[in-house]
């Protein structure tokens, strides 16, 4: 039983310190198995949607720093143009952040976020 406001200060400090240790935790062992299947799920998208680039590269983020269920990539490739020479292609997409199952993923072209002012002028 709690008896004194000490005690329940001690208590509260350990489970937000166990709340961290978990938040942390997950993140950092699940980073690696997002970034391998959005790359995967990227090499897909390019497939699909830029056929006639060359040399295809991806490369994604494992982490979801802006908390929208989907981490950034980066498509890259050639494209030849029709005298003969090749232009470099790149592409912003984003593809779902899945590690435990395979509903739910893809990828689709990454959203412009529009910055507001929330003060009136």
């Amino acid at each position: 039983m709690i008896t004194t406001t000490n005690e329940l200060r001690k208590l509260s400090v350990f489970f937000f310190a166990l709340a961290m240790s978990v938040t942390i935790g997950c993140s950092f062992f699940t980073e690696d198995t997002v970034k391998a299947n959005a790359e995967t799920d990227a090499r897909k998208f390019a497939d699909e949607f830029y056929p006639s680039w060359q040399n295809r590269r991806v490369v994604c983020q494992g982490v979801d720093f802006d908390n929208n269920q989907y981490v950034s990539c980066t498509v890259g490739g050639e494209q030849l143009r029709p005298d003969g020479t090749t232009v470099t292609r790149r592409a912003s997409i984003e593809c779902a952040t899945a590690f435990m199952f395979d509903y739910g993923r893809g990828c689709r072209a990454a959203r412009m976020v529009q910055p507001t002012n929330s003060t009136e002028e």
